[in-house]
Protein backbone atom coordinates (compact mmCIF):
# COMPACT_ATOMS: atom_id res chain seq x y z
CA UNK A 1 0.00 0.00 0.00
CA UNK A 2 1.31 3.21 -0.87
CA UNK A 3 -0.44 5.15 1.45
CA UNK A 4 0.05 5.63 5.21
CA UNK A 5 -2.06 4.90 7.32
CA UNK A 6 -3.99 2.36 5.43
CA UNK A 7 -6.85 3.98 3.98
CA UNK A 8 -8.95 1.24 4.17
CA UNK A 9 -9.97 1.53 7.57
CA UNK A 10 -10.99 4.48 9.61
CA UNK A 11 -7.73 6.67 10.99
CA UNK A 12 -9.03 6.84 13.92
CA UNK A 13 -12.05 7.08 16.59
CA UNK A 14 -11.57 9.92 18.83
CA UNK A 15 -13.44 11.47 21.91
CA UNK A 16 -13.90 15.13 21.28
CA UNK A 17 -12.39 17.65 23.36
CA UNK A 18 -9.20 15.25 23.54
CA UNK A 19 -6.29 16.48 21.40
CA UNK A 20 -4.95 14.28 19.28
CA UNK A 21 -2.80 14.16 15.86
CA UNK A 22 -2.27 11.69 12.73
CA UNK A 23 -0.03 12.75 9.64
CA UNK A 24 -0.26 10.70 6.63
CA UNK A 25 2.64 9.97 3.86
CA UNK A 26 2.73 8.09 0.32
CA UNK A 27 5.45 6.23 -1.13
CA UNK A 28 5.35 6.13 -4.85
CA UNK A 29 5.15 2.20 -5.36
CA UNK A 30 7.44 2.61 -8.60
CA UNK A 31 10.31 4.52 -6.54
CA UNK A 32 10.11 7.06 -9.56
CA UNK A 33 9.42 10.59 -6.72
CA UNK A 34 9.63 11.52 -3.64
CA UNK A 35 6.07 12.72 -2.10
CA UNK A 36 5.37 15.12 0.32
CA UNK A 37 1.66 15.94 2.06
CA UNK A 38 0.52 19.36 0.65
CA UNK A 39 -3.33 19.69 1.79
CA UNK A 40 -5.66 18.33 3.70
CA UNK A 41 -9.37 19.34 3.26
CA UNK A 42 -11.94 18.74 5.75
CA UNK A 43 -15.74 17.64 4.34
CA UNK A 44 -16.71 19.55 7.96
CA UNK A 45 -14.57 21.81 9.40
CA UNK A 46 -14.36 22.03 13.11
CA UNK A 47 -13.30 25.25 15.08
CA UNK A 48 -10.89 22.90 17.40
CA UNK A 49 -9.43 20.90 14.70
CA UNK A 50 -6.98 22.78 12.22
CA UNK A 51 -5.43 21.26 8.82
CA UNK A 52 -1.83 21.75 7.10
CA UNK A 53 0.09 18.96 5.96
CA UNK A 54 -1.50 16.76 9.12
CA UNK A 55 -4.62 17.54 11.26
CA UNK A 56 -4.31 18.07 14.65
CA UNK A 57 -6.29 19.47 17.85
CA UNK A 58 -9.55 18.47 19.57
CA UNK A 59 -13.15 18.56 18.60
CA UNK A 60 -15.55 20.69 19.84
CA UNK A 61 -19.21 19.56 20.34
CA UNK A 62 -20.01 21.39 17.43
CA UNK A 63 -20.22 18.05 14.62
CA UNK A 64 -22.37 16.36 17.29
CA UNK A 65 -25.34 18.74 17.50
CA UNK A 66 -23.79 21.53 19.95
CA UNK A 67 -21.77 21.18 23.15
CA UNK A 68 -22.52 24.26 25.04
CA UNK A 69 -22.19 25.59 28.28
CA UNK A 70 -23.07 29.02 30.07
CA UNK A 71 -21.69 30.36 32.76
CA UNK A 72 -21.46 33.40 35.13
CA UNK A 73 -17.84 35.46 35.59
CA UNK A 74 -17.93 37.29 39.15
CA UNK A 75 -18.70 40.61 37.29
CA UNK A 76 -22.10 39.05 36.79
CA UNK A 77 -21.96 38.94 33.15
CA UNK A 78 -22.98 35.54 31.13
CA UNK A 79 -20.61 33.92 28.64
CA UNK A 80 -21.80 30.62 26.71
CA UNK A 81 -18.94 28.71 25.55
CA UNK A 82 -19.20 25.42 22.99
CA UNK A 83 -16.00 23.46 24.73
CA UNK A 84 -14.95 22.95 28.47
CA UNK A 85 -11.58 24.29 27.18
CA UNK A 86 -13.13 27.69 26.22
CA UNK A 87 -14.32 28.80 30.11
CA UNK A 88 -12.29 30.98 31.76
CA UNK A 89 -13.27 32.99 34.92
CA UNK A 90 -16.21 30.96 35.53
CA UNK A 91 -17.70 31.75 38.77
CA UNK A 92 -20.69 29.70 38.50
CA UNK A 93 -21.80 27.16 35.93
CA UNK A 94 -25.79 28.10 34.97
CA UNK A 95 -26.23 24.97 32.40
CA UNK A 96 -25.06 22.32 30.02
CA UNK A 97 -25.82 20.90 27.08
CA UNK A 98 -24.38 18.01 26.07
CA UNK A 99 -24.14 16.79 22.17
CA UNK A 100 -27.07 15.13 20.51
CA UNK A 101 -25.15 12.97 18.29
CA UNK A 102 -22.69 10.41 19.69
CA UNK A 103 -20.41 9.44 16.92
CA UNK A 104 -19.86 11.42 14.11
CA UNK A 105 -17.68 10.61 11.06
CA UNK A 106 -15.48 13.62 9.34
CA UNK A 107 -14.12 12.62 5.98
CA UNK A 108 -10.54 14.16 5.06
CA UNK A 109 -8.89 14.37 1.68
CA UNK A 110 -5.40 13.85 1.50
CA UNK A 111 -3.23 15.65 -1.18
CA UNK A 112 0.60 14.22 -1.68
CA UNK A 113 2.57 16.08 -4.72
CA UNK A 114 5.54 14.53 -5.97
CA UNK A 115 8.86 15.81 -6.59
CA UNK A 116 7.99 15.45 -10.53
CA UNK A 117 5.11 17.55 -10.21
CA UNK A 118 2.23 14.29 -9.48
CA UNK A 119 -0.42 15.00 -7.41
CA UNK A 120 -2.38 11.95 -5.88
CA UNK A 121 -5.15 12.58 -3.28
CA UNK A 122 -6.55 9.62 -0.79
CA UNK A 123 -9.91 10.45 1.21
CA UNK A 124 -9.67 9.34 5.07
CA UNK A 125 -12.56 9.10 8.00
CA UNK A 126 -12.24 10.25 11.43
CA UNK A 127 -15.09 9.28 13.59
CA UNK A 128 -15.22 11.40 16.80
CA UNK A 129 -17.15 10.70 19.62
CA UNK A 130 -19.08 12.09 22.60
CA UNK A 131 -18.55 9.84 25.58
CA UNK A 132 -20.39 10.60 28.35
CA UNK A 133 -18.19 9.45 31.00
CA UNK A 134 -15.37 12.18 29.80
CA UNK A 135 -18.57 14.80 29.41
CA UNK A 136 -19.17 13.77 33.12
CA UNK A 137 -15.72 14.47 33.98
CA UNK A 138 -15.28 17.58 32.24
CA UNK A 139 -18.57 19.15 33.25
CA UNK A 140 -17.26 17.99 37.43
CA UNK A 141 -14.37 19.83 36.39
CA UNK A 142 -15.66 22.93 35.58
CA UNK A 143 -17.51 23.21 38.50
CA UNK A 144 -14.75 22.45 40.47
CA UNK A 145 -13.43 26.03 39.62
CA UNK A 146 -15.96 27.71 40.39
CA UNK A 147 -17.41 29.19 43.43
CA UNK A 148 -19.33 25.43 44.45
CA UNK A 149 -16.45 23.71 43.95
CA UNK A 150 -14.54 26.02 46.00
Amino acid sequence: MSWSPDPAEPVLEIDINTNFSQSFSYTDPDGLETFSITGITAAEPDAGVTTGSSISGAYTGSLHGGLTVLFMKQDETYVTVDSFDNIEGAYEICSYTAPSEQEHSNVYTVTATGDLGTVVTQNYTIISVFNWDSGKTALLNAIAETRVGR
